[in-house]
């Protein structure tokens, strides 16, 4: 329930709002209603989604008709506020940030699809999605879970990114933001600058978002010094304050929370800033408290439906709120002096790039198409900030707007991740059949990134497991829009591989299988989905039979030869696709060294094509494989069984020199949240048909296999997990389950 209380000074500035009009003449009344009546100050307060009751309160502000003249805002009350400031009413504000999507405004990258093609290549393998640093020698974790790349996009209301750098007195409302200084716990008022980037720094919540430096000093949520910043807007010259307070207060911790470690320290870190509260409420003249039990800071997708309780305590505050209304005329009067009329686009008249970090500045030029001596195009802009900030070496790539003398200038601002250069991923993986051998990969991933001016990144991967091995690969861009590539690479590994009998849960035998060797690549990336890659690769192959009946010695060859690997990658996703095409196909052709009487040809393909959106996913795959006629050796046979790829058959049961497969599969979602670190539950149906041939001169589609099988997809953030049973018409059947394994990910 809202709790309200009225200050005894309110009383006598009602009193002197009323009789000073009576008392003077109309035809002497001063233009200027300040003058004649007290100033009204709204402080709102920090509190997450919460914040989305403020909307509430200024819906019933305005059918009272209270004109407000100072506006200040912490945390999610300084961006209702500065929108407010800026001159959109209630209803406007709830639609913009009900439009807001919170989903994507919380991961930092563009979508998928839009990425160049060597950073989509980082989340085609199994790995955590949370990224280290190497420095110092010790790992080092970001500063925040999310940079809030994104956040200045995030809003349809340009003012924010082009009004506020003469100041925010020039606003239709004078507007506050208020933070926190990091080092020293200093409440920090925001006058001037840009105006989301004061919003963004309100809302820098530790560890969830970096802090953000502005004039010298790390800026935090203002939660933590001024939470409801009723001190702000009396330093602003209100007369009147009224503040809503919409955090979680102390009082409504329930005593089962404070028996958990998490509830404790929770607790304990809001002890200090409750009574910093406390004290600064008390100089309010109206405090309206929304009941706002029932809603957490995080559920922002449910933002309609907590501006309602906000609306309903200031409502039960309508007898102490009403004094403070003006006229309808003076009220209407007020509204069309801030109507929220578009914010003409600042003309830029010079461009600096202000560069602190280790990528060349033409390199970020090559992004960068905004031109000076026109007005400002926000569209171009975001797209030129996200096309460097997918670099992938910054923490944040932002932008201020700033007038020097008689010319606004437009500064870019590339800040570098705080561990850079050396980046760390790591991941795991897990694949097991009922009765089939289990199979763990662990996985590490280094990458230097900006070796030299032109971009080049080596790339180290690490591996345990099933494939234990290193491979190494330094790839060099060769013009400045990094299109085309050199790429040497370096590679050793060991593979635990087996034949099976006619039972598939028997292994007739058992071999590693070794591999040392080399590829020089050249490769070109067109636009952002597809690269071409040509090379020549040299390796010496052995392999050593060490379970079973087959009594074969260990075995030594060299092969070189070309190879060349085409890759179209649409997808919006590679572990969990709802939209897109992937698209990969590789040729070898080694040869033996010297008198090695070895030579053959493998030709592989993949194309997988998704349709769908956040309830309904269809998924079609086709996958096939052959060595042309020309005896591959049995180490580079292709290999069916798993779920999806024959999914009543044990992981790689069946193998041969050509292999064609087809899969249909339907994913429907069974719930979850659309919000990051969530998760989601998917039923999967899945149809499949495909075989495995030897030699590749029989294959035949008489000898096609079908299955039908049922899984559960379960998308968390440590990775996917998909429990699955398989069954074909021939009554073979198996259950899976597997860890870390994307849908997108061919098994060849």
């Amino acid at each position: 329930m809202k709790s309200l209380y009225l200050n005894p000074v309110i009383h006598v500035l009602v009193i002197l709002a009323v009789a000073i009009p009576l008392a003077t003449p109309a035809a002497e009344a001063p233009a200027d209603s300040t003058a004649t009546r007290p100033t009204i100050g709204l402080a709102l307060g920090g509190g997450g989604a919460r914040g989305a009751a403020h909307i509430g309160v200024l819906r019933v502000l305005e059918d009272l008709g209270i004109q407000v003249d100072y506006v200040a805002g912490t945390s999610m009350g300084s961006i209702v506020g500065a929108l407010y400031a800026l001159g959109l009413t209630a209803d406007e504000i709830e639609a913009e940030l009900v439009a807001v999507d919170w989903a994507d405004l919380f991961v930092d990258r563009m979508p998928r699809r839009n990425r160049p093609m060597r950073r989509k290549e980082d989340d085609t393998e199994a790995f955590f999605p949370f990224e280290w640093g190497w420095k110092n020698r010790r790992l080092q974790t970001p500063r925040g879970v999310i940079a809030g790349q994104k956040f200045p996009f995030a809003f349809n209301t340009p003012g924010l990114l082009t009004a506020g750098h003469t100041g925010f007195d020039n606003l239709p409302i004078p507007y506050r933001a208020v933070a926190t200084d990091l080092e020293t716990g200093e409440r920090v008022v925001l006058d001037h600058g840009n105006l989301i980037t004061a919003v963004r720094a309100s809302m820098s919540i530790p560890g969830v978002f970096p802090p953000m430096e502005l004039d010298g000093r790390l800026l935090v949520d203002g939660y933590l010094a001024s939470n409801v910043p009723v001190d702000a807007v009396r330093d602003m010259g209100a007369d009147i304050i009224i503040a809503i307070e919409v955090g979680r207060r102390q009082e409504d911790m329930s005593s089962e929370s404070l028996e958990t470690l998490g509830g404790i320290r929770e607790a304990a870190s809001r002890i200090r800033s409750q009574l910093a509260l406390v004290a600064e409420l008390s100089h309010a003249d109206i405090v309206i408290r929304p009941d706002l039990d029932q809603w957490s800071g995080q559920e922002y997708d449910q933002l309609a439906k907590i501006i309602p309780p906000g609306e309903v305590a200031a409502r039960e505050a309508e007898d102490e709120l009403a004094p403070l209304a003006v006229s309808a005329a003076e009220y209407e009067a007020w509204r069309q002096s801030v109507d929220s009329t578009p914010v003409p686009s600042p003309h830029v008249d010079l461009l600096v790039l202000d560069n602190r970090t280790r990528v060349a500045d033409k390199a970020i030029y090559e992004w960068i198409d905004i031109q000076t001596d026109l007005d400002l195009d926000l569209d171009v802009l975001q797209e030129d900030l996200e096309e460097v900030y997918e670099l992938g070496l910054f923490e944040t790539v932002g932008f201020d707007l700033t007038r020097e003398d008689t010319y606004n200038v437009l500064t870019i601002r590339p800040r570098e991740k705080p561990y850079a250069p050396y980046l760390v991923n790591l991941g795991a993986g897990y694949i097991s059949s009922y009765h089939g051998s289990a199979r763990v990969q662990l996985q590490a991933r280094v990458n230097w990134r900006e070796v030299n001016r032109m971009g080049a990144e080596w790339r180290t991967d690490f591996g345990l497991g099933r494939v234990s091995g290193i491979r190494t690969e330094f790839h060099q861009p060769l013009d400045w829009k990094r299109r085309w590539y050199f790429s040497p690479t370096l590679q050793y590994f060991q593979r635990k591989d087996g034949f099976f009998e006619v039972d598939p849960n028997r292994t007739l035998a058992q071999y590693d299988y070794n591999r040392f060797g080399g590829v020089l690549g050249l490769g070109r990336s067109f636009g952002r989905w597809l690269d071409l890659r040509v090379g020549v690769e040299a390796a010496r192959l052995t392999y050593n039979f060490t379970v079973g009946l087959v009594n074969i010695p260990r075995t030594a060859e060299e092969i070189s030869g070309p190879r060349v690997r085409l890759i179209v990658d649409t997808l919006d996703d590679h572990a969990r696709p709802r939209n897109g095409l992937y698209l990969r196909t590789d040729y070898q052709r080694p040869s033996g060294w010297f008198d090695t009487p070895l030579e053959y040809e493998r030709l592989w393909g993949s194309a997988l094509a998704a349709f769908g959106n956040e309830t309904d996913i269809v998924l079609l795959d086709a996958q096939g494989g052959t060595d042309l006629g020309t005896e591959m050796p049995f180490h580079q046979q292709f290999y069916l069984g798993g779920l999806r790829t024959l999914s009543a058959f044990n992981t790689s049961y069946l193998r041969g020199d050509a292999f064609g497969l087809a899969t249909a599969g339907l994913l429907h979602r069974l719930g979850g949240s659309n919000l990051p670190f969530s998760s989601r539950a998917y039923l999967g149906l899945w149809l499949e048909a495909g075989n495995t041939w030897y030699p590749s001169q029989e294959t035949t589609l008489d000898d096609l296999r079908y299955c039908g099988a049922i899984s559960l997809l379960l998308d968390t953030v440590a990775g996917p997990f998909h429990l699955g049973y398989g069954r074909s018409t021939m009554g073979h059947d198996a259950f899976h389950l597997e860890y870390g394994v994307h849908l997108a990910s061919p098994r060849n």
